[in-house]
Formats: structure tokens, C-alpha cells, sequence
């Protein structure tokens, strides 16, 4: 019996122990899962970032892109003003001449 009566402290002992390092290891992944969780809304806050500059590029190459068309057509315009006014011109010498 006087051996059983030191076992029981001893058990005791070793299930306080087993019962502390449950409670770390469950702080620790609390932790951990609270660090994580940090680290991945940095990493999608990364990406709505990076997402917003290809949006913001993507709407200024179409910018540019309207532009180039705009300024195409202008030159259009303009070329066939200057054709016609060429040929006014060259109908004012014929009758001056």
C-alpha cells in the first residue's frame, strides 16, 4: 500500500504536467492560427493593392488606346481638309492664270 500511496502523487504529478503542456500547445496554436490569419489578410490586402494597380494600368492603356483612335481620326480629318483646300487652291491658279 505505501507504494501505491507515493504512485498517486506521482500520477497526479505527471497528469498536471500533461494537462500544462495541453494548455501551452492550445496557447501556442492560438497563437500561431491569430499570426497567421495576421499574415494572410497583409497578404490579401497585398493583392486588392496589386489588383487596383492593374486596374488602374488597364484603364489608362484603353485612355491611351481612345486617344490613339481619336487623334487617327483627327488626322483623318485633317488630311482631307487640307486636300480640299489643296484643290481650291489649284483652282484659284487656273483661274488667276
Amino acid at each position: 500500500m505505501d507504494s501505491e500511496e507515493d504512485t498517486l502523487p506521482n500520477l497526479q504529478t505527471v497528469l498536471d504536467a500533461i494537462n500544462n503542456l495541453q494548455q501551452e500547445t492550445s496557447k501556442q496554436f492560438v497563437e500561431l492560427r491569430q499570426e497567421m490569419n495576421a499574415k494572410f489578410e497583409d497578404m490579401r490586402l497585398e493583392m486588392m493593392s496589386f489588383d487596383a494597380r492593374i486596374d488602374r494600368l488597364q484603364a489608362m492603356s484603353h485612355e491611351s488606346l481612345n486617344l490613339a483612335y481619336n487623334v487617327r481620326a483627327d488626322v483623318k480629318i485633317l488630311r482631307e481638309e487640307v486636300s480640299a483646300w489643296s484643290k481650291e487652291v489649284q483652282g484659284l491658279q487656273k483661274n488667276f492664270i
